[in-house]
């Protein structure tokens, strides 16, 4: 089994406007939906799945469970539209766009 994408985010939650980056591995392909764990600024971790809705424009569904933040806030699940930036470095990057239905 393979282990789930890191996504890194420097704030304890998301909203739009957020980067999460991603040092290991490729983003999914359409029709291959990967498991991913979200890490926070605050060190909070949320599981998730990241999937393609529209693989020419970069856009997938990212669905987050709920977590705990480090202060103690429970956040409940939540399902984000983000877009690969297309930004290189140590990784690639992906933008938060919109809250999910």
């Amino acid at each position: 089994m393979d282990s789930p994408l890191p996504l890194d985010v420097d704030h304890s939650h998301l909203l739009p406007g957020a980067r999460l980056s991603c040092s290991e591995g490729d983003p999914p392909s359409a029709g291959s939906p990967a498991e991913a764990l979200v890490r926070f600024g605050d060190g909070a971790e949320a599981p998730a799945s990241l999937d393609v809705l529209h693989e020419t424009a970069g856009r997938y569904l990212l669905d987050v469970g709920p977590y705990e933040t480090a202060a103690g806030t429970d956040m409940p699940a939540k399902a984000w539209v983000v877009e690969a930036t297309g930004e290189q470095g140590c990784g690639w990057t992906l933008l938060v766009k919109a809250k999910a239905g």
